[in-house]
Protein backbone atom coordinates (compact mmCIF):
# COMPACT_ATOMS: atom_id res chain seq x y z
CA UNK A 1 0.00 0.00 0.00
CA UNK A 2 2.82 2.22 0.74
CA UNK A 3 1.03 5.28 2.04
CA UNK A 4 0.91 6.17 5.88
CA UNK A 5 -2.18 5.90 8.09
CA UNK A 6 -3.94 8.70 9.04
CA UNK A 7 -3.17 9.11 12.72
CA UNK A 8 -6.25 8.10 14.12
CA UNK A 9 -6.50 5.25 11.89
CA UNK A 10 -2.96 3.67 12.74
CA UNK A 11 -4.20 4.22 16.22
CA UNK A 12 -6.96 2.00 16.30
CA UNK A 13 -4.93 -0.60 14.45
CA UNK A 14 -1.81 -0.23 17.03
CA UNK A 15 -4.26 -1.31 19.38
CA UNK A 16 -6.37 -4.01 17.66
CA UNK A 17 -6.24 -5.90 14.76
CA UNK A 18 -9.54 -5.47 13.23
CA UNK A 19 -12.19 -8.31 13.59
CA UNK A 20 -11.17 -12.02 14.76
CA UNK A 21 -13.53 -13.84 12.97
CA UNK A 22 -14.07 -16.79 15.76
CA UNK A 23 -14.31 -13.67 18.30
CA UNK A 24 -18.38 -14.00 19.99
CA UNK A 25 -18.69 -9.93 19.34
CA UNK A 26 -17.26 -8.85 16.05
CA UNK A 27 -16.03 -5.37 16.00
CA UNK A 28 -18.62 -3.84 13.70
CA UNK A 29 -18.20 -0.33 12.48
CA UNK A 30 -21.74 0.22 11.17
CA UNK A 31 -24.47 -2.02 10.06
CA UNK A 32 -23.53 -5.14 8.08
CA UNK A 33 -19.48 -3.72 8.15
CA UNK A 34 -16.79 -5.85 10.43
CA UNK A 35 -12.95 -3.94 10.62
CA UNK A 36 -10.56 -5.59 8.29
CA UNK A 37 -7.67 -7.66 9.71
CA UNK A 38 -4.49 -5.86 8.92
CA UNK A 39 -3.88 -8.55 6.09
CA UNK A 40 -7.40 -8.33 4.92
CA UNK A 41 -7.38 -4.51 4.58
CA UNK A 42 -3.84 -5.19 1.86
CA UNK A 43 -5.79 -8.10 0.26
CA UNK A 44 -8.60 -5.51 -0.10
CA UNK A 45 -6.47 -2.81 -1.66
CA UNK A 46 -4.24 -5.05 -3.68
CA UNK A 47 -7.38 -6.41 -5.64
CA UNK A 48 -8.51 -3.14 -6.18
CA UNK A 49 -5.54 -1.68 -7.67
CA UNK A 50 -5.11 -4.13 -9.35
CA UNK A 51 -8.76 -3.61 -11.13
CA UNK A 52 -7.48 -0.21 -11.40
CA UNK A 53 -4.44 -0.74 -13.36
CA UNK A 54 -6.11 -3.43 -15.50
CA UNK A 55 -8.01 -0.45 -16.44
CA UNK A 56 -10.81 -0.92 -14.85
CA UNK A 57 -13.43 2.05 -15.14
CA UNK A 58 -13.67 3.55 -11.40
CA UNK A 59 -15.24 7.13 -13.03
CA UNK A 60 -18.02 8.48 -10.46
CA UNK A 61 -18.76 11.72 -11.50
CA UNK A 62 -21.84 12.10 -9.68
CA UNK A 63 -19.47 11.74 -6.02
CA UNK A 64 -20.20 14.81 -3.28
CA UNK A 65 -17.49 17.75 -4.20
CA UNK A 66 -15.43 16.68 -1.52
CA UNK A 67 -14.86 13.19 -2.83
CA UNK A 68 -12.70 13.16 -5.89
CA UNK A 69 -14.76 11.82 -9.20
CA UNK A 70 -13.89 7.80 -8.97
CA UNK A 71 -15.29 5.28 -7.08
CA UNK A 72 -11.95 3.67 -5.95
CA UNK A 73 -8.30 5.48 -6.46
CA UNK A 74 -4.71 3.74 -4.73
CA UNK A 75 -5.06 6.53 -2.00
CA UNK A 76 -7.95 4.54 -0.46
CA UNK A 77 -8.09 2.65 2.54
CA UNK A 78 -10.56 0.09 2.96
CA UNK A 79 -11.22 -1.05 6.85
CA UNK A 80 -14.20 -2.59 6.83
CA UNK A 81 -16.24 -4.69 4.42
CA UNK A 82 -19.95 -5.96 4.81
CA UNK A 83 -18.74 -9.71 2.50
CA UNK A 84 -20.82 -8.48 0.29
CA UNK A 85 -18.91 -6.14 -2.32
CA UNK A 86 -19.00 -2.57 0.14
CA UNK A 87 -16.36 -1.36 1.86
CA UNK A 88 -15.71 1.41 4.50
CA UNK A 89 -12.45 3.34 3.46
CA UNK A 90 -10.42 6.15 4.30
CA UNK A 91 -9.78 8.54 1.91
CA UNK A 92 -6.33 9.62 2.21
CA UNK A 93 -6.16 11.44 -1.26
CA UNK A 94 -9.82 13.49 -1.57
CA UNK A 95 -10.77 16.12 -3.55
CA UNK A 96 -9.56 19.83 -2.99
CA UNK A 97 -12.91 20.58 -0.91
CA UNK A 98 -12.51 17.05 1.16
CA UNK A 99 -10.20 16.35 4.38
CA UNK A 100 -7.74 13.87 4.45
CA UNK A 101 -8.89 10.91 6.33
CA UNK A 102 -12.55 11.15 5.29
CA UNK A 103 -14.71 8.33 5.81
CA UNK A 104 -16.36 6.61 2.84
CA UNK A 105 -18.47 3.69 2.42
CA UNK A 106 -17.95 2.00 -1.59
CA UNK A 107 -19.73 -0.03 -3.29
CA UNK A 108 -18.67 -1.04 -6.53
CA UNK A 109 -22.34 -1.53 -7.89
CA UNK A 110 -23.03 2.01 -6.96
CA UNK A 111 -22.45 5.14 -9.43
CA UNK A 112 -21.81 7.15 -6.00
CA UNK A 113 -19.64 6.61 -3.43
CA UNK A 114 -21.33 8.05 0.35
CA UNK A 115 -19.06 10.39 2.41
CA UNK A 116 -19.93 9.45 5.62
CA UNK A 117 -17.79 11.42 7.67
CA UNK A 118 -14.70 14.03 8.03
CA UNK A 119 -13.16 11.47 10.38
CA UNK A 120 -13.53 7.77 12.00
CA UNK A 121 -14.56 9.36 14.93
CA UNK A 122 -17.35 11.63 12.60
CA UNK A 123 -18.45 8.65 11.50
CA UNK A 124 -19.13 6.65 14.55
CA UNK A 125 -20.51 9.57 16.31
CA UNK A 126 -22.81 10.10 13.82
CA UNK A 127 -23.77 6.06 13.92
CA UNK A 128 -24.12 6.61 18.06
CA UNK A 129 -26.29 9.40 17.40
CA UNK A 130 -28.68 7.75 15.17
CA UNK A 131 -28.55 4.78 17.40
CA UNK A 132 -29.89 6.60 20.25
CA UNK A 133 -32.52 8.51 18.55
CA UNK A 134 -35.72 7.30 18.62
CA UNK A 135 -36.30 7.89 14.74
CA UNK A 136 -33.21 6.87 13.99
CA UNK A 137 -33.01 4.48 11.18
CA UNK A 138 -30.17 2.13 12.24
CA UNK A 139 -32.70 0.95 15.57
CA UNK A 140 -34.58 -1.10 13.36
CA UNK A 141 -32.03 -3.28 11.72
CA UNK A 142 -29.96 -3.54 14.66
CA UNK A 143 -31.49 -6.50 16.16
CA UNK A 144 -30.41 -8.50 12.79
CA UNK A 145 -27.18 -6.71 11.52
CA UNK A 146 -24.91 -9.75 12.07
CA UNK A 147 -25.02 -11.38 9.13
CA UNK A 148 -27.94 -9.55 7.18
CA UNK A 149 -26.37 -7.79 4.07
CA UNK A 150 -30.14 -6.08 2.95
CA UNK A 151 -30.54 -2.39 3.70
CA UNK A 152 -27.76 -1.50 4.34
CA UNK A 153 -27.51 1.69 2.63
CA UNK A 154 -30.39 2.87 3.96
CA UNK A 155 -29.02 2.48 7.83
CA UNK A 156 -25.74 4.63 7.27
CA UNK A 157 -25.67 8.59 7.63
CA UNK A 158 -24.26 10.24 4.95
CA UNK A 159 -22.69 13.93 5.07
CA UNK A 160 -23.36 14.59 1.30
Amino acid sequence: MRQPFPEQIREIYLQHNGHVPSSEAPAILGPGFCFHRLEEMVGDWSTNESLRLAGEDFAAPDNPPQVRPLIWHSRMIPIASDGGGASVVVDCSPSHLGTMGQILIVDFESPVVDLVGDSLSDYVTALLRDLRSPGGICVSRMAGIVGSSDGWPDCVPTLG
